[in-house]
């Protein structure tokens, strides 16, 4: 029976299908219209969320579309979108899929373009070009591209041919003719691109596009006076040319001629057309290189920075920028007074937070330390950052409960955002906390008397990072003074001033070591070098160098180093106490 009911089911559906037969080509015809209608409005209404700004609405609308049907026009508009998002991976893919479905439309080669030069992709770059040139032989500008895109790749010899079958297209020119020296520059011929600019400017006079050549090649020839010449004279001939600005600028800063780079940064300051990102960037560049003890420079940087602060007082940038260069240059009350505005009006602003605690950190303001990073640590509770930074003012203060409540949360904080995380503010990973506060709560533990504990956190962090310096020295230290595993101190500071033989901090660990070891005439040779390299203002390496000398039964000398670790800040009790005996 059931096979008969299978039969009979089996043989309606057949028939059903041959009395409906008639009408399966007008179903058909039905559906694919209303694929079309759906297609036409998906695509109007991806364009409309595009025009207005919505343009994770703009991609989905448009991904609806290339399911109903893939088109070309919506793989180029899906392209741009990713680009736009910063997706790499689906901007070149739909860019390369609207290429494979209508490769005589130039406007999908040069989005391809656009998205590899956006990303680097210098190779890809030129393998597009190179196809334009191709398939569009007439497009002399592309051809222009294409060739200076070879320059710039360091392919001058191809480029060159270029350059003269262009020639032979539109005739000669002063920017052709520019664009050879440039590239026989680039090939190395130096000699050969001056006489082709001076060919130039014998030809089509000496205008800015080929003066500006010119210098950038006798830079290369290192012919400077020549170079500060032209120069010159075009800032004069060209006061407020933002090209002229922008390559004579990087000039004298490449050059360390900050005098006239700073003259030139005054113009660039002061011209309302130039983008203000564009003159931060420039202002930010310099900043950084002048040296802190010419006066000269750095009056002229604050007046420059000032300016910037000035013109765009609403702008955090500049505030940044010239709280920065306070901040370098020591400076730190006027930087912690922006920052305070700064903070006021943008609470949520994580940079100046992090730069506010830096610039106590620097003042050794504990108290202010604590006050902005407990306030940070409100607004930004998933950060790991002021928890260090708390932590360890706590730990100047001499607070270690509080102290270790800090590096607690600060290590659940980190292993919470598991082990890819990456601080953007800082490029801090999870390794680096990590290994800051392992460090911290090795200090507490140290200063609580719990050894075990201590010990443990500093080989956890040494276990993240067995090359840690900080680490290493202040675990090797700890050892030193409890007179345990002086072997194992002594190779781990070791290591520290094999990177670092320089370093006062690190000679002074591994000269104390040898003291504990009893090898005391090694040690006076690396606490000395500690206070030849810095150590004389460090009252514990003068309490040190003192004591190795008192070992070496040189009394009088060795009051001295304690007397001077006295006046530095060292313990008074302790030092007073080896005064005394000393004179006994």
């Amino acid at each position: 029976m059931k096979n008969v009911k299978y039969i009979v089911l089996t043989w309606v559906f057949l028939w059903a299908g041959v009395v409906n037969s008639g009408y399966a080509q007008k179903d058909q015809a039905k559906i694919r219209s209303e694929k079309t209608e759906n297609f036409k409005y998906l695509f109007s209404e991806a364009l409309k969320q595009k025009i207005f700004g919505n343009y994770r609405n703009a991609v989905k609308y448009f991904l609806e579309c290339e399911k109903i049907k893939p088109d070309d026009a919506v793989e180029y508009q899906l392209s741009g979108l990713f680009a736009m998002a910063g997706d790499q991976t689906h901007a070149m893919f739909y860019g390369r899929k609207a290429l494979d479905h209508d490769p005589g439309n130039i406007w999908y080669y040069y989005q391809l373009a656009s998205i590899f030069q956006m990303y680097g992709q210098n190779d890809s770059l030129l393998a597009v070009y190179k196809q334009i040139t191709e398939r569009f032989p007439e497009n002399i500008k592309d051809k222009l591209n294409y060739a200076d895109l070879l320059v710039k790749a360091g392919k001058p010899g191809k480029a060159l041919d270029i350059y003269a079958e262009l020639k032979k297209e539109t005739g000669n020119n002063a920017e052709l003719m520019q664009k050879e020296a440039i590239a026989l520059m680039v090939a190395g011929k130096n000699e050969k691109a001056t006489e082709k600019i001076n060919e130039a400017i014998k030809i089509f006079g000496a205008d800015k596009n080929l003066l500006l050549a010119k210098a950038s090649i006798l830079t290369e020839d290192g012919k400077t006076e020549e170079v500060d010449d032209i120069y010159r004279q075009l800032i004069k001939k060209y006061p407020e040319d933002p090209q002229v600005e922008d390559q004579v600028y990087k000039y004298f800063v490449n050059k360390g001629k900050y005098i006239d780079a700073l003259k030139v940064l005054q113009k660039i300051v002061e011209d309302e057309n130039v983008d203000p990102q564009q003159k931060i960037n420039y202002a930010f560049d310099i900043s950084g290189k002048i040296n802190t003890s010419d006066t000269t420079l750095q009056k002229k940087m604050e007046e420059i920075l000032n300016d910037l602060y000035r013109q765009y007082a609403g702008d955090v940038r500049t505030s940044l920028l010239l709280v920065d260069y306070y901040s370098r240059n020591t400076q730190y009350d006027k930087a912690k007074n922006i920052l305070r505005n700064i903070l006021e009006k943008y609470p949520e602003y994580g940079i100046a937070w992090r730069q506010m605690l830096f610039v106590c950190d620097q003042q050794g303001e504990q108290d202010s330390v604590i006050f902005y990073g407990t306030k940070a640590i409100e607004i930004f509770p998933k950060d790991p950052l002021y928890d260090i930074y708390v932590g360890y003012a706590w730990l100047q203060k001499g607070d270690n409960n509080k102290a270790l409540q800090y590096a607690r949360e600060g290590i659940s904080k980190v292993e919470r955002r598991g082990k890819d995380y990456v601080d953007k503010g800082t490029g801090l990973s999870y390794r680096d906390y990590l290994k800051q506060f392992y460090g911290l709560l090795g200090e507490v533990y140290k200063n609580l008397g719990d050894h075990k504990k201590s010990d443990e956190a500093f080989e956890a962090g040494l276990k993240i990072d067995p090359h840690d310096d900080m680490l290493l020295n202040n675990y090797s230290y700890y050892l030193s003074l409890r007179k345990e595993k002086l072997r194992k101190a002594l190779k781990m500071s070791g290591e520290t001033i094999k990177r670092n033989p320089d370093n006062d901090t690190y000679l002074d660990t591994y000269g104390w070591i040898l003291f504990e070891m009893g090898k005391v005439r090694e040690a006076e040779k690396y606490i000395k070098k500690a206070l030849d390299n810095g150590g004389e203002s460090s009252p514990e390496i003068l309490m040190h160098y003192g004591d190795i000398l008192f070992e070496l039964g040189k009394k009088e000398e060795a009051v001295k180093y304690w007397k001077e670790a006295m006046e530095k800040g060292g313990d008074s009790k302790e030092l007073e106490k080896r005064i005394n005996n000393a004179g006994k």
